[in-house]
């Protein structure tokens, strides 16, 4: 990456490179010690030169920190870069013509005029030089904050997320348990112990982004345990995957979530079960299930299939594929890394 010392170092060299080779009979027809004497001047000369002319820039871009006072920024650095460079060629020169060279310096109108031009074209040049630095480490800034910003603005929304699951699972949870003390006291007991087992995995998933497919199983076949203590016969779970592989990765409570939307949106009887199947296809999860529509549906909250599609956007910025047949209702959820 291209940095203000490496600007320095060549403008010194460039400038130092034009100086000693622009009149070589008169840096170079003294004795052999003033010419190195007088080569070490010029070099220290403008490296001296464009060191203060970034100072100066530096200063100014302190001051104007925004691309668009790029106006104020010249306005400000360049008469202070003319007349520090004017005044660093002079005091140079003099000192070389006193001290090395045992000349008499004298100040003459050609002479400030060259110099006075020379002051003005370095300038030119060396101002834009760490102004496209300067613009480069703005913009940098600017795309890295607006990452940083992105990137936190996406995990509030995913933690607004992960805290929607807790509410909607106890909500249907509780609501199940009403109806099976009614009808079952002592199922309700052991249908207690299980929630409770259920929301332990349910508060430890709102620390992680993703868990692993064994993980998500062992916890889908507690709850499934759940809705069989209510449902019994009319309803009926089948996976076929890896359970043992430890690279597979989802999002947390997702196959739980697409249980319960088919338990809470179909009619469930023990002669028309509501089968739910779980496979490993082309590289997604699928999740599969038999369409029996309740007539008399109530108002969902539609926090469910939403929340699924919502947290894959964010996780991995992919798709979630969700296919609704007449007699079959299928979602495909893309496999995390």
């Amino acid at each position: 990456m291209l940095k203000p010392i490496h600007v320095i170092v060549f403008f010194t060299l460039f400038l130092s490179l034009t100086t000693l080779t622009g009149h070589p009979d008169y840096y170079y027809a003294r004795s052999p010690l003033e010419s190195v004497e007088w080569t070490c001047l010029v070099a220290a000369q403008w490296w001296f030169l464009v060191w203060l002319d970034h100072k100066i820039i530096d200063v100014s871009q302190t001051k104007y920190p925004s691309l668009d006072q790029l106006g104020k920024r010249v306005l400000f650095s360049y008469p202070l870069m003319l007349f520090s460079s004017y005044i660093i060629i002079v005091s140079f020169d003099f000192l070389g013509a006193i001290f090395i060279f045992g000349d008499h310096y004298f100040i003459n109108i050609p002479a400030f005029i060259a110099n006075f031009i020379g002051a003005i074209l370095i300038s030119i040049i060396v101002l834009p030089t760490f102004e496209m630095l300067f613009s480069k480490k703005v913009s940098q800034r600017i795309a890295m904050e607006n990452l940083e910003l992105k990137r936190r603005n996406l995990q509030g929304q995913y933690d607004t997320l992960k805290g929607q699951v807790s509410p909607h699972f106890l909500f249907n949870s509780l609501n199940s348990l009403a109806g099976l003390i009614k009808k079952n006291p002592e199922l309700a007991t052991s249908f207690v112990d299980e929630m409770a087992y259920v929301y332990r995995y349910l508060l430890k998933s709102n620390e992680q982004n993703k868990v692993t497919l064994k993980e998500e199983l062992k916890f889908v076949q507690a709850y499934f345990h759940l809705l069989k203590t209510r449902f019994q016969d009319g309803i009926q779970l089948e996976t076929d995957l890896p359970e043992e592989d430890e690279t597979i990765f989802i999002a947390p409570l997702t196959l739980q979530i697409l249980i319960e939307n088919a338990a809470k949106h179909n009619i469930v009887s023990k002669k028309r079960p509501i089968i739910i199947r779980i496979i490993l296809e082309d590289g997604c999860i699928v999740v599969r299930n038999n369409i029996r529509k309740k007539t008399n549906l109530m108002e969902s909250t539609k926090t469910g299939l939403a929340n699924i599609v919502s947290k894959y956007k964010l996780l991995a910025n992919d798709d979630i594929e969700v296919l609704s047949e007449s007699d079959c209702f299928t979602v495909k959820i893309p496999v995390l890394g």
